[in-house]
């Protein structure tokens, strides 16, 4: 597959000036990596995407729009009720392990909502089957549509970590 392939799929999400530059750029530019200048990530179009593509992706995961559908519906129907009840969820792996990736979903949290009160253990520290590594307290609400990005985080990177710890 040619990068241009792939930035087609992109090109609609970002700014116009940026998304014409690349569908300007001749099919057999793409072919050869010398000549494409994706590849120089000093380019300001370039530099200007991938901010753009960084923040829409954040932004759209702030939302809840990568939660799994019973975590936006159980909020939707709490909202519809002025509910949010007050809740301690903790956070555990299912094996053994090095912890990676509570740096970013701290960080996540916190953007969303500064005064949930989280408490977790530190980053590269070894974990071990159903340990709690993370604790968030506030309102359901606040959080719960943020579930299924910070497990995939953990998850990801913690077993890239783990699996590299391993060689």
């Amino acid at each position: 597959m040619y990068p241009k392939q792939l930035f087609y799929k992109v090109l609609d999400l970002v700014d116009d000036d940026i998304a014409n530059h690349f569908r300007s750029i001749p099919e057999e530019q793409f072919k050869d990596e010398e000549k494409f200048p994706i590849w120089d990530m000093r380019d300001p179009l370039i530099m200007q995407m991938t901010r753009d593509l960084k923040k829409m992706a954040y932004n759209t995961f702030l939302t809840g729009h990568f939660t799994d559908m019973y975590f936006n519906r159980a909020r939707q129907i709490l909202k519809a009720d002025n509910a949010s009840p007050k809740v301690l969820m903790q956070v555990f792996p299912r094996k053994d392990g090095i912890l990676c990736g509570i740096n970013e979903v701290n960080k996540i949290l916190r953007d969303v909502k500064p005064h949930l009160k989280i408490k977790s253990l530190k980053e590269g520290d070894p974990i071990k089957e159903n340990e709690t590594v993370l604790t968030i307290e506030g309102n359901f609400c606040d959080f719960v549509h943020l579930e299924t990005v910070y497990l995939g985080i953990l998850a990801r990177m913690s077993s890239i970590a783990t699996n590299m710890n391993g060689i």
